[in-house]
């Protein structure tokens, strides 16, 4: 490794550390989070009173090289 070029684990360390408090900043304004649930699919604004507003349904049209077969 080349000296002063950060490894992968300590970039993504950074990333998650940035996230984390970006949320908490936020969380601390009441300012609304946008976030994915995974399970359902669901794209939600979880506002500073604790309500939740479905904001979007995600894509549940399958992988790309699926749908491409389909078309074929």
């Amino acid at each position: 490794m080349k000296q002063g070029i950060p490894s992968d684990r300590i970039l993504v360390e950074r990333a998650k550390f940035a996230v984390s408090s970006e949320l908490k900043r936020k969380e601390q304004l009441n300012l609304p989070v946008a976030k994915f649930d995974a399970k359902s699919g669901q794209i939600y604004m979880h506002n500073s009173d604790g309500s939740i507003t479905v904001l979007a349904q995600g894509m549940k049209r399958g992988r790309y090289s699926e749908r491409c077969r389909e078309k074929a």
